[in-house]
This record gives C-alpha cells, sequence and structure tokens, in this order.
C-alpha cells in the first residue's frame, strides 16, 4: 500500500462571504523537502552502495515503470469498522522492483513512474506533489536497505527473499503512512496522528495482502511459466467481486445519503438549522469543500438568500445577495435547462462569475421547484483532492437531493418557516433600499440601478432636483408641514415619469430620477421640464396653498465613456447651474461646467491666501441724515484685489467665503476693521455715530460668537449702542434660531440690529414684532423705482408706514441721485446711503 498526501490544501484562512481559501503553511514544505534532501542522501549514500549481480534491461525497467504507473492509477475504497480507506496496489511493482530489478533500478523506476502520475494524471498544487515525489522514492530507498539486509537474493524466490519483501513492503507502510499522517497534521491542523494506530491498522492487513499474493504470483510463475494463465480466473473474480462490492456499497450510500438528509430537514429545530444541517451532510456526503441553498427571490424587485457551509465549519446563514451575484444566478436560470449539471472550467457560463467570487473552481448545481417556479438553486463545489473530480453519479445523487428539498420546499414546515424568514428579510431589504418618509427609492438602490444599468452596457440618465427655498416652509409652518409637502412632492415626481424610470430621495429636499435608456439631452430636459411644470402646481398642506420651484441638474452618459460617480457628479454640477441661472428651471450638463467649478476652487484658494495675509481691505460707506447730509454712521464694506491685480466684487467672493467657511475669518476682519475705524474717526464724547457690519448667518451658529462681539468692542473702546449688525432676512427666520437668540443677547447689551436688503425674500412685516430688528434697509431695487413706478412707490411707502408703526427705522440703500432723495423724504425716509 503507498500512502501520499491527499488533504494537504484544506488548510483554510477566512475569506469573504463565509469562503476560505487554501493556504499552504511554512511547515509542510519543510517537510517536504527535508523528504526530498532525506532521500537523495540515501541514494547517494546506502542505496548506492548495495552491491548485487543482477543485469537490468531496458525492457524490464519500462514495465517495471508501467507497473509503478498503472498501480498508482488503480485506487481501491474498502469499509473497515465503519471508516472508509483508501489504498493502492504499489506493493506489488515494489516486490517484483526487490525481487528482479535491484535497489537502482527500483529507485529509478518509481521515480520515472511518479513523476509520470503526478504530471500526466493527477495535478496537484506545488507543495503536495514535491511531497509525494519525494515520499515515493524514500518508499523505494526503504524498502531496498530492508530487504538488502535481511536477504541478498536476486532473481528468484525463496523463504529468506519472500520474508525480507515482506519485511521491506510493511516497514515502507508503516514509516510512510507515519509521514503523511504528519504531514496533514501540519496541513489541517485536526489531530491525525492520536487516529495513527487505528489508520496503520487495516494498511497493515492491504500490505500483507498484496505482498503475498504477488510472492504466491511470482513463485507460480518461476516454478511452471506455462501455468500462469492459471491466474486469471481468480483476478478477474477478484476484480468482479470488488466490482459488484462497490456498486452494491454505492447504492447502499446513496440511501444512508438520502435517508440521512431527510432526517436533517425533519429534526431541525427551526429553518436556519435544517439548512445548515441539511448542507453539512451534503459537504460531507460528496466529499466536497462547501455547499450552498440560494433561496431566489419571487419578484424582480426582491434579493435572494444564501444559505453556506464551507470548508472548516464555515458558516453563513439568509445572507443577502448582492446585485452582481443575482443577475448571475438568474442569467444562469435563463439560459441553462433547469435539472442538475457541473460546471467545470466553462468561462462562457453563466455562473463563472459568481463561482469566482465564491472562489469556486468547479461545482455542481441543482435547481430547487416549488409551484411550478424555480424557488432556489443548490450548489456543491469543489471535491477535496482524494475526490479528484465530481462524477456522473454524483450529479445525479445532488438531483435527487435537490428533489428532496423541494418536496419540504412545498409542503413541510421548513417551506413555511423559509417563506416567514424570506418574507421578513425581504421587507428589511425593501426598507434598506427605500426612503421611510416618501417611500421613494434611497440612494443606495439608485446607485445600485445605475451599476446594473452600468453592467449591462445601457447607456442611462441622472436627474437631480434641489427644492428652492424649502427651508423657508420648514421655519414657517414646522417640519410636519415640511414633510407633508415632501411626501405630496414625490407623489408629483413619480407622476411626471415613464414606466421603468426611477424616482428617488437623496435626502432632506434632494430628489434624483433615474432614465434607462435615455434619447437626446433635449428629450430629457423636456422631462426635467414636465416636472417642473407639475410641481408648480400649487400643493394644499393643512390650510396653506404653495407653490413648489425647483433646479433640476440632468446628466446622460455612456458607461464606456462616464463612471457612476461622473455621472452623479455631473448632474449635481447641471442642477447648482441651474440654481445660479434663477432657480425653477432645468440645466443640461456641460464640459464648460467642470471649468466653473475648478475656477471656483481656484478663486477659494486665492481668497484663503488673501485672508491669511490679510491683503483683503476695507471700505467705509457713511449713513446720513437726507435732509441734512449730517453723518450718522458708516458701514464697513469688504473689497478684495486678488494677486494678479484683478478687483474681485463682494457678489462673487462672498458666496465662495461662505460655502467654504471662510466667511468666519473675513467677518472677523470686518468687525475689527469697523470698529478700528470709529475709534480714529474720534467722535466727541456722548456721539450716536456708529459703525455697521454685515454677519452671515453661518456667523450667528457659532456659539462663541457674542463673546466675540464683545471682547471686539471692549477692545477699540466702542459702546454697544456704537455698533449695528446688519444680517440678511432669511436669517432671521425659524422656530427656535440660535441665530436669533445671540442677536437678543447682543440688543440686550445695546448693540443693534439691522435687516439688509428687507422684503426680497419671504419674509413679512407682520413678522418684524417678534424679531429682535431696530432698522430696516430697503432695498435699492424700491429706492430706483420711486420716479417713475408706481408699483415700487406704493411698496416703499407701506414699508415706511409699517415700520413707523412698529418703532423700526428705516435707512435707505443704494441712492444715487437727488430725485431718489427728494422721493424718499416725501416718504419719511430720513437717512440713506450710496453714491449720491
Amino acid at each position: 500500500m503507498n500512502s501520499e498526501v491527499d488533504n494537504v490544501d484544506e488548510t483554510t484562512e477566512p475569506a469573504a462571504a463565509g469562503r476560505r481559501r487554501p493556504r499552504t503553511p511554512v511547515a509542510l514544505w519543510v517537510v517536504a523537502l527535508s523528504t526530498c534532501v532525506l532521500t537523495v542522501v540515501l541514494v547517494a549514500g546506502p542505496v548506492g552502495g548495495i552491491d548485487t549481480d543482477l543485469s537490468v534491461s531496458p525492457l524490464a525497467l519500462a514495465a517495471l515503470i508501467a507497473a509503478f504507473v498503472g498501480a498508482e492509477l488503480l485506487v481501491v475504497h474498502l469499509q473497515f469498522q465503519g471508516e472508509a480507506h483508501t489504498f493502492t496496489l504499489t506493493e506489488v511493482p515494489l516486490v517484483l522492483g526487490l525481487l528482479f530489478v535491484g535497489p537502482k533500478g527500483l529507485v529509478l523506476a518509481t521515480v520515472v513512474g511518479v513523476v509520470l502520475t503526478r504530471c500526466l494524471w493527477q495535478r496537484q498544487p506545488a507543495v503536495k506533489q514535491v511531497f509525494n515525489m519525494g515520499l515515493g522514492t524514500l518508499d523505494a530507498c526503504l524498502a531496498a536497505l530492508v530487504y538488502y539486509r535481511f536477504s541478498s537474493v536476486t532473481g528468484s524466490v525463496d523463504p529468506e527473499s519472500e520474508l525480507a519483501a515482506l519485511a521491506a513492503c510493511l516497514a515502507v507502510t508503516l514509516v510512510s503512512g507515519t509521514l503523511v499522517a504528519a504531514a496533514i497534521n501540519l496541513a489541517s491542523g485536526e489531530p491525525v496522528l492520536s487516529a495513527l494506530p487505528r489508520t496503520l491498522g487495516p494498511a497493515v492487513i492491504v500490505t500483507v495482502t498484496n505482498a503475498s499474493l504477488t510472492l504466491v504470483a511470482v513463485s507460480l510463475v518461476m516454478a511452471r511459466p506455462q501455468a500462469a494463465w492459471l491466474l486469471v480466473a481468480p483476478a478477474a473474480i477478484i476484480v468482479l467481486a470488488y466490482r459488484a462490492y462497490l456498486s452494491e456499497r454505492r447504492e447502499r450510500g446513496r440511501m444512508h445519503f438520502l435517508y440521512s438528509c431527510s432526517r436533517a430537514l425533519h429534526e431541525g429545530a427551526d429553518a436556519e438549522t435544517a439548512v445548515l444541517a441539511l448542507l453539512g451532510h451534503a459537504v460531507g456526503g460528496f466529499r466536497a469543500s462547501g455547499a450552498e441553498l440560494i433561496l431566489l427571490p419571487e419578484t424582480a424587485e426582491g434579493s435572494g438568500l444564501r444559505t453556506a457551509v464551507g470548508p472548516g465549519g464555515a458558516e453563513e446563514s439568509m445572507t443577502v445577495l448582492g446585485p452582481a451575484e443575482s443577475e448571475s444566478l438568474l442569467a444562469h436560470l435563463a439560459s441553462e435547462p433547469p435539472e442538475a449539471m457541473l460546471v467545470h472550467g466553462r468561462k462562457g457560463h453563466a455562473l463563472r462569475a459568481y463561482l469566482e467570487e465564491r472562489g469556486v473552481r468547479e461545482s455542481m448545481v441543482a435547481t430547487l421547484r416549488r409551484q411550478d417556479r424555480v424557488a432556489g438553486l443548490l450548489l456543491v463545489s469543489d471535491p477535496l483532492a482524494e475526490v479528484g473530480r465530481f462524477e456522473p453519479a454524483d450529479v445525479d445523487l445532488l438531483a435527487a437531493m435537490a428533489a428532496q428539498v423541494s418536496v419540504f420546499l412545498e409542503y413541510d414546515r421548513l417551506g413555511q418557516a423559509l417563506d416567514q424568514l424570506s418574507s421578513l428579510q425581504g421587507r428589511l431589504v425593501h426598507q434598506a433600499h427605500h426612503d421611510p418618509l416618501t417611500g421613494l427609492a434611497n440612494r443606495a438602490l439608485l446607485l445600485e440601478r445605475m451599476a446594473r444599468a452600468h453592467r449591462a452596457g445601457r447607456p442611462i440618465a441622472v436627474m437631480f432636483i434641489d427644492l428652492d427655498d424649502f427651508k423657508m416652509v420648514n421655519d414657517e409652518l414646522g417640519h410636519d408641514a415640511g414633510d407633508d409637502l415632501l411626501v405630496a412632492v414625490a407623489r408629483r415626481l413619480e407622476g411626471s415619469l415613464r414606466t421603468g424610470d426611477l424616482a428617488a430621495r437623496l435626502g432632506g429636499d434632494e430628489f434624483a430620477v433615474l432614465v434607462e435608456e435615455p434619447g437626446r439631452l433635449e428629450d430629457e430636459l423636456a422631462v426635467a421640464d414636465r416636472i417642473l411644470a407639475n410641481l408648480n402646481t400649487p400643493f394644499s398642506v393643512g390650510a396653506r396653498r404653495f407653490t413648489v420651484a425647483a433646479s433640476v441638474g440632468v446628466a446622460s452618459g455612456d458607461p464606456a465613456a462616464c463612471s457612476i460617480d461622473d455621472l452623479m457628479a455631473n448632474a449635481d454640477l447641471a442642477m447648482y447651474a441651474a440654481k445660479r441661472s434663477g432657480k425653477n428651471r432645468s440645466a443640461g450638463f456641460l464640459e464648460s461646467m467642470r471649468d466653473g467649478i475648478q475656477e471656483r476652487l481656484a478663486l477659494e484658494a486665492d481668497l484663503e491666501a488673501s485672508i491669511g495675509r490679510g491683503e483683503l481691505r476695507t471700505v467705509f460707506q457713511p449713513v446720513v441724515e437726507l435732509g441734512t447730509g449730517r453723518p450718522l454712521g458708516f458701514e464697513a464694506l469688504a473689497r478684495w484685489t486678488n494677486r494678479h491685480g484683478n478687483e474681485i466684487g463682494p457678489r462673487t467672493f462672498i458666496p465662495v467665503a461662505e460655502g467654504s467657511g471662510l466667511i468666519g475669518a473675513l467677518g472677523r476682519a470686518s468687525l475689527h476693521a469697523a470698529c478700528a475705524a470709529h475709534r480714529l474717526l474720534h467722535p466727541p464724547e456722548g456721539s450716536d455715530l456708529y459703525a455697521s457690519v454685515n454677519v452671515s448667518g453661518r456667523e450667528l451658529q457659532q456659539p462663541g460668537f457674542v463673546d466675540q462681539v464683545c471682547s471686539t468692542l471692549a477692545d477699540h473702546g466702542l459702546r454697544p449702542d456704537q455698533l449695528v449688525l446688519e444680517v440678511a432676512e432669511s436669517t432671521l427666520l425659524g422656530d427656535q434660531n440660535p441665530g436669533v437668540e445671540r442677536l437678543q443677547q447682543l440688543r440686550a447689551m445695546g448693540v443693534r440690529v439691522a435687516v439688509d436688503d428687507f422684503w426680497t425674500g419671504y419674509s413679512s412685516l407682520s413678522g418684524l414684532r417678534a424679531l429682535p430688528v431696530d432698522v430696516v434697509k430697503l432695498d435699492p431695487s424700491f429706492v430706483h423705482g420711486l420716479g417713475s413706478d408706481e408699483e415700487q412707490r406704493a411698496f416703499a411707502r407701506a414699508i415706511m408706514a409699517l415700520a413707523t408703526a412698529l418703532g423700526v427705522s428705516v435707512v435707505a440703500e443704494g441712492v444715487e441721485t437727488l430725485e431718489e432723495v427728494r422721493g424718499l423724504l416725501e416718504l419719511g425716509c430720513t437717512m440713506g446711503q450710496g453714491h449720491y
């Protein structure tokens, strides 16, 4: 009996998704190489020094090589004390080589026979090849040393040579069996050595039997060559009996295997336990590395569920399949007949992508049927090394097992439990892919659908939709009303799309639409305009009616030229371009928009550097009494000349500062400059001359803002009533606004607050009563129309009347002509600023 390592590649380490991949310990390479080194030493030393007068013919050597190859390929499986044992018949050529070829010829024939077998028929990992080649040659050397220690007879048979040959074969069995057990122990970590005595028992019996039968046959042929034909009958009987035995054992094993699978399904405490037990039986019964049961969704929107048992007992239970995995499995069902089959090395096969992702080389797959549909797949993967390959009989057995599982899926409690679990899993998957407020797809599902289209090579278009000034609704009516409006917007959005398009909510007031197989960009812009028209139809939320405006950006691309990230970024750029163009409109992506982003980033970098170097300057615009020209105060205005000498207007760099977070540093610099200028003017004691500074909403959100203002006033010796903070009207809106609370703290100290560019947004004069406001600044658009526009004049008159009633001062901005001064004075506005 020749032993060899068949399990050295089963040592595993964790890999993705519950699978495990082989690793080869360094210690195993050490054992393999040490075996080869020992063999070389023996051949060069004691074995090479054995003298015999035996001459070996090339024909005899070739015959012995062929005998070794045949013995290596003829594997015998026997059942002994309830355990399976695998043996080869290498004792036959080993005895013949000892008797008739001599030590050197025996070693040479063994090396050539093992090399041919391993290279042509039994391809294995490198470490296994090296170990088994070294072990085979070591067996030959050991046999030669033992034989010639007890006998010097060659070319004939006598009691001395027979006992020596038996001793040599037994020594080979014991030594090689021990080495193989040690190698498997190193490779798998399993306590193989502790079971060595039980393993060597059957091996010794087989070795003695094979060697004895060989010696009897040799003795008979040497005594009466013409009687050699008498060996044919008993040899044929033994072969036929062995085949009948194997057939009976295989059928009995098949029935026992199916019965054990049935018991596993019946006796499982729950669905998860039953399925894992079933897969464990499959791994053991087929001598495989892993097994999987996959339940397929009943609808296209669902996700498959995988339960698997892998090498070393690694388990995963009811894992949700990814989109790519589901596509591969569904493609297999669409392209292959619904019966069990073997997938091995077929690169074009629909399952190859799934199997490669799972680290599987070869797999049997069978379908599970339920209620006239394919409900799932049963896979058994990667036969262990001693099995070599799955056979057609294995595929038939898997089909029978799959039919058995299908019955349980159809009628048994396992099917009911799996139904409940699948339903629960489906709900969880739906929740993970949909927005809980609106029921639309969320960002994850949007990206998943985009990725699926990209993998299929289909062009797509994406629309980014941002509701304009939606924050005002939340601030005025509360978040419940805002949520109701978002739900209504979602329904309008769905009603604007074609079948197959996907609407998604990305978060807050941002939505997106995925259009698969789009037409021209103009066609998608027409869809965007239809969405805007639907949104512009008034919404009813509670007792209020709203008209919703939105900005829509559209981008499309071919998978070969545009990645998903690029497409999303392009749609985002187009949406902001639409917003900058005046809101409530759509825009398609243009490459020039990307250039605009680069310009904005460059501008941001220049601004940050200029602020750091103190290069921004502050100019002051006086606020005067319109009737007399007496100065009342001044407003500090930031101005910037960049490093190239170009003047950058505040309408350009202020939004950049706000968007990048630089507005805080810019605001602090302006406050210090205004206070310092006020001190340089040396106003007389008790003077009302004030300094006015613009403050952004972002600055007001900073917790230390009040302390910053107080410390700056103290540093420059200003009274609080000599400072006016100008804020945009949107900054004062909203419930529990921390910015409003901080302004109230400052007003309590004496600092005054002005509303800049009043009534250009969503505020109302009636709301001024509840806000911390001392001054309203009349927007230049009202001032410039006083002489010619009666409507503008009416607005200005209304503002003045209400402001007076509420005790709020009014300062007109942008005053440029004498006619405007006279008009303002007629309305009762006595304060103004501008270039007049």
